[in-house]
């Protein structure tokens, strides 16, 4: 398994070490506020937000520390990913669940 450096991508586009922290946060940020104070009293909710967090937070600490992620997992040289990828994906599509879920009443 060969480990790949991400220094200038951010969700596959082309963009600086600043640009990637000053984003992510700001989304992180605004995205809990919102959800949090629409669905505070759902389990689910708070997994999500949980595995967004630490998804997102370990790729934020590893890249304000290193200037860059390593994505590990290769997927037939067409993707390349982490496991806290995997976390931030996974906790995405548990708000999207609740969010669609609630929706139907």
């Amino acid at each position: 398994m060969n480990d790949i450096t991400n220094c200038n991508f951010l969700f596959f586009w082309p963009a600086n070490t600043r640009t990637v922290l000053f984003l992510s946060i700001y989304l992180l940020v605004i995205a809990s506020v919102i959800s949090l104070s629409l669905y505070k009293k759902s389990r689910a909710v708070i997994l999500g937000w949980l595995f967004v967090v630490v998804g997102s937070g370990v790729n934020l600490y590893s890249r304000s520390i290193t200037g860059c992620v390593t994505d590990n997992i290769n997927f037939f040289g067409l993707v390349s990913f982490n496991i806290y990828d995997v976390l931030i994906v996974i906790g995405t599509a548990v708000l999207l669940w609740v969010l669609f879920k609630s929706g139907e009443k």
